[in-house]
């Protein structure tokens, strides 16, 4: 029941207008599932005035838990999009932010009103109505599920109950965005499937406390979450490398779910939600050429989550006056739904145009109106004067894409660079060094001192090279290995790499460098805090490839240097290490470098780590 990404498009060029017109097909199915709850309860509330006395066909009865599970398939699907879709992953604070204030503050709203229109009509001196406790008022707000005092895992308005599977999927989500980044949407789809393989095996518990939060947010209807997150991250796979094939993909999975439903025949709600999927599919490209029906569906959509809330306070009234009509037909009743649907879509809208998006907006952003260049002058005066916070917008400084604005010397600047990570990013990244090299410095102890004997009685000199090298921000520091060469004939500039069946090189230092061993030193330069286990490998300032230095090679050399250098790094897992002979040996290596400090994660970290085993021995280490 979230919102979809803005139907005016976020990107520019034909790849944005290919994205705006797939999410005019996501709208339509997010306003198809709301439409779906709405002739679920006006059924409901048909059955308990006695105007329904037949047994329905199993599909009516199922169709309102058909639009929840449409609704958190495309919850999942829309995660995916609005975290990835833009190239690179945005940051867990970001996303919890734009979740919460989408969520949250219209569902306030509607708490509030839902339990005023109850006292109004039912009144505190009636049974029926339940003032509210506190602790269920803190639990209902905080979207922390409980079992209400009528025994029903419901808070205090009912309908809120999906929103606390929504919050809990936004927190998870918002986890993987903070630990694995671009690999977040798979890693969460493998967590979803743990959590309700674990709660499976837990009893339902039959007092409220953090067992029954715990058995609430791991049952099976997560999975519906998982699904969308996978379509998703299949969309925007197929979309950028084959486009045309993502119907048939969808159209095979609609397959599937019809399949699953004919050998499960309690999976019926699986059959609907891919029946779904598949019609949209389907009319994805008649909707594109038909600009007023996809404004439609882009209202529709919109609506959604506000007609989702909204609707209960309709339906009671709308079934009290339509009841009266004596319908006998399925044809009147079906009339019924439909004005039903179109009385909530207005109403929803209209909660939407005036009051959620305007709350939403003012939540999520200050006022912004624009001036003349000429008169910015004068309005800076008048809001420096005003007590309110503002900010000037400058579209001429865009080539230049500034961060921020400092002072020098009492002299603004413009921050048009930074690191790579916000500072609970360093946070983790230093606290992983220190702990992989303290562990690696203790469990190799033994190997590095029968190492550093071997090389002491091989040849004359220290154990150590230690060779100046760029760090991070350009700063230089001194770099630790294991000497592998005759002192007299070392390289301390780096001018000359090292080559295959090179003269220089001793016995010893042969062995340890075609096993990796000669850079454990830089473990001590880890701990230090000039480099890190993983991130671009430092260069010695005389580097060269084909009689170039590296930055005369290509000019993005110095942006390799926003992370610290590491011990490895995604250049070194594939297999681009060795020496610079030709030109493309460093661009390869530049290539990998700038990649990985453009999408950074933890998770890439412990992958790369790991992956370094693979190529300790390696044809290019000499």
């Amino acid at each position: 029941m979230n919102a979809a990404p803005r139907p005016d498009g976020q990107h520019s060029g034909s790849q944005g207008l290919h994205l705006r017109e797939r999410i005019v097909a996501v709208q339509l199915l997010r306003g198809i599932a709301a439409s779906l709850v709405v002739a679920y309860h006006l059924i409901e509330r048909y059955q308990r005035r006695g105007a329904l006395q037949t047994d329905l066909p199993l599909w009516v009865d199922r169709i309102g838990e058909v639009g929840v599970l449409v609704f958190f398939v495309i919850s999942g699907f829309i995660m995916v999009y609005t975290a990835f879709s833009a190239g690179r992953a945005i940051s867990a604070g970001t996303f919890l932010r734009d979740r919460f204030t989408r969520i949250a503050p219209f569902y306030y709203l509607t708490t509030l009103l839902i339990v005023g229109f109850r006292l109004a009509t039912e009144g505190l001196s009636t049974k029926a109505f339940l003032w509210p406790r506190s602790w269920e008022w803190v639990a209902s707000l905080l979207f922390i599920p409980y079992r209400n005092a009528e025994g029903a895992l419901q808070p205090i308005y009912k309908l809120g109950w999906t929103l606390n599977y929504e919050m809990a999927f936004y927190l998870l989500f918002a986890g993987g965005l903070l630990f694995a980044r671009r690999k977040a949407g798979a890693v969460v789809c493998l967590a979803l499937l743990a959590i309700v393989a674990v709660g499976t095996m837990l009893p339902e518990p039959r007092s409220n406390g953090i067992a029954l939060t715990i058995y609430f947010l791991t049952r099976p209807i997560l999975l519906y979450f998982a699904i969308g997150m996978a379509l998703g991250l299949v969309f925007l796979r197929l979309r950028r490398d084959r486009p045309r094939f993502h119907p048939y993909l969808v159209a095979l999975a609609a397959c599937g779910a019809v399949a699953q439903a004919v050998l499960w025949p309690a999976a019926w709600s699986m059959l609907w939600v891919g029946l779904a999927v598949a019609i949209v599919t389907l009319v994805d490209a008649p909707m594109q050429r038909a600009p007023r029906f996809a404004r439609f569906c882009t209202a529709f959509g919109n609506a959604s989550f506000a007609i989702y809330l909204t609707h209960s306070f309709v339906l009671g009234a709308y079934a009290a006056v339509t009841v009266k009509l004596h319908p006998d037909t399925p044809a009147a009743w079906l009339v019924l739904v439909v004005g039903a649907c179109l009385l909530c879509f207005g109403i929803g809208w209209t909660a939407w145009r005036w009051i959620e998006r305007p709350m939403t907006g003012w939540l999520r952003q200050d006022g912004r109106f624009h001036h003349p260049p000429e008169r910015r002058a004068l309005w800076v005066r008048i809001l420096k004067g005003a007590s309110v916070c503002s900010e000037l917008m400058a579209p001429e400084l865009a080539d230049l894409a500034p961060l921020a604005l400092d002072l020098c010397g009492g002299t603004p600047t413009m921050v048009i660079a930074d690191g790579p990570l916000d500072r609970s990013d360093m946070l983790l990244k230093r606290a992983f060094d220190i702990a992989l090299a303290g562990t690696a410095l203790f469990l190799l102890s033994p190997l590095m001192l029968l190492i550093a004997l071997l090389v002491k009685l091989s040849s004359p000199g220290p154990v150590f090279f230690i060779q100046t090298r760029i760090g991070q921000g350009n700063h230089m520091f001194r770099m630790l290995k294991f000497r592998s060469m005759r002192v007299e004939q070392e390289d301390s500039a780096g001018h000359r790499s090292a080559a295959r069946e090179d003269s220089r090189v001793t016995a010893i230092g042969r062995l340890i460098r075609k096993t990796s061993l000669d850079e454990l030193p830089q473990l001590l330069n880890v701990l230090r805090g000039d480099m890190s286990i993983v991130g671009p490998r430092p260069h010695a300032l005389g580097s060269r490839a084909e009689d170039k230095l590296f930055w005369e090679v290509d000019n993005r050399y110095w942006h390799r240097h926003a992370a610290k250098p590491g011990l490895t790094g995604l250049a070194q897992v594939r297999g681009f290490r060795g020496a610079t002979e030709q030109m493309s040996d460093l661009t390869n290596r530049l290539q990998a470098d700038l990649e990985y400090v453009h999408n950074w994660s933890l998770w890439r970290d412990f992958l790369i780590v790991i992956q370094t085993f693979k190529v300790i021995l390696h044809r290019n280490a000499f």
